[in-house]
């Protein structure tokens, strides 16, 4: 699974260029590939359907790779919430799912820019609840961009740097 760093509460269409994606082998006859959710303070995960999808098999010595990639229409009851990859075989219901590794949401309110920051030299912000992450306001629109893994955003530097300085 990979989750994309855009994650804004409260838009109403996709942002094409900024999907989710669920990977995995599928089988032949091809299985089944889901998205699930657990809400911060669940402990159960539940199906959720993306309000945008799209699929593309891929065939590799009969074996069918499935890429889903998706959008979700984040709301206020998933801050702090994880999402999964389930994988099912439709055609024996028996055989036990499969599951990525959970991904935690790192969600950013739609009105982010309009709150009163002080403005920076790129108009790169501090993502509200990860170091690993800023935020850019284009038309007062927030869009979210990570940074390399292991680094972490600097707004006294403007770009993302070590974590431990």
């Amino acid at each position: 699974m990979t989750v994309h760093a855009d994650q804004i509460v409260g838009l109403t269409s996709p942002r094409i260029s900024n999907l989710h994606t669920c990977t995995g082998n599928v089988g032949n006859p091809p299985e089944n590939i889901e998205v699930e959710i657990r809400l911060a303070g669940n402990s159960n995960y539940q199906t959720i359907f993306p309000s945008y999808t799209t699929k593309t098999d891929s065939t590799v010595n009969c074996e069918i790779t499935r890429v889903l990639k998706f959008w979700i229409g984040f709301t206020t009851a998933m801050y702090n919430a994880t999402i999964r990859c389930k994988l099912t075989n439709d055609l024996n219901p028996d055989d036990s799912p499969a599951y990525s590794n959970p991904e935690m949401l790192y969600l950013v309110s739609d009105d982010f820019c309009y709150q009163n920051y002080n403005f920076t030299t790129t108009n790169k912000y501090h993502h509200p609840t990860t170091c690993h992450r800023f935020v850019t306001c284009v038309e007062k629109q927030p869009y979210v961009n990570a940074c390399p893994s292991s680094f972490c955003f600097s707004v006294g530097k403007d770009y993302c740097d070590d974590c431990l300085q």
